[in-house]
């Protein structure tokens, strides 16, 4: 009875110490296609920290969002992905479901994914018909989504927009644990080999 003991408080010692290595961390991947008029189409892939509610730039953690206007195109990168493009999220528009990316056009927020913050943007821009410092066109009135290829550009497209718009569904389920690390299998054998020396041990001594 105190072998088995011994065995299983090993075991439990060297899954502590290594359970760190295995668990993953909470995400959400959400994606979807915007059709803005007869030739703008973006296709967003946005993955946050698993937060349900309204979202800030903190609770993003990646993204690739690619944005074409029939002629151009440009695919966005975020921090994990790629990582040639910045992004910028104010208000409370955003937000987020166990299953849904949700912007509310009628409410006061603004959603810019963007290669530069500069008159040479490239980039998928998303207002809130409340007024906040930042737009991404200054002549705005009104919920609106903008596809952008430098400022000015004919070939860039607007397209009112109202009301709350899906801008994605959660893909995917949880992602599965990693196999444990070559650190974490190295204490589980000692927490065994361990207890395996004293069982020997008390057998000799029991001789």
């Amino acid at each position: 009875m105190k072998t088995l003991k011994t065995l299983s408080v090993a075991a439990a010692i060297a899954v502590a110490l290594g359970g760190a290595t295995i668990t993953p961390a909470a995400a959400t991947t959400y994606a979807g296609t915007r059709h803005l008029g007869a030739d703008g189409l973006v296709k967003l892939v946005l993955v946050t920290d698993d937060t349900v509610g309204f979202l800030t730039e903190d609770n993003v953690l990646d993204w690739t969002v690619t944005i074409t206007n029939g002629i151009d195109s440009q695919t966005l990168f975020g921090p994990l992905s790629g990582d040639n493009s910045l992004l910028r999220l104010q208000g409370t528009a955003l937000t987020a479901s166990a299953t849904q990316l949700l912007f509310d056009f009628e409410g006061e927020g603004h959603l810019l994914f963007a290669t530069e913050f500069s008159p040479a943007v490239r980039g998928y821009c998303i207002d809130g018909q409340l007024f906040i410092p930042f737009r991404c066109g200054f002549e705005n009135v009104g919920g609106a989504e903008h596809i952008t290829f430098g400022l000015p550009n004919p070939d860039n497209i607007k397209v009112s927009a109202n009301g709350l718009a899906v801008l994605g569904t959660a893909i995917g389920g949880p992602a599965p644990a990693p196999a444990p690390e070559p650190a974490a299998w190295a204490l589980m054998i000692a927490g065994f080999g361990l207890a395996g020396a004293r069982l020997r041990r008390r057998r000799v001594t029991a001789a």
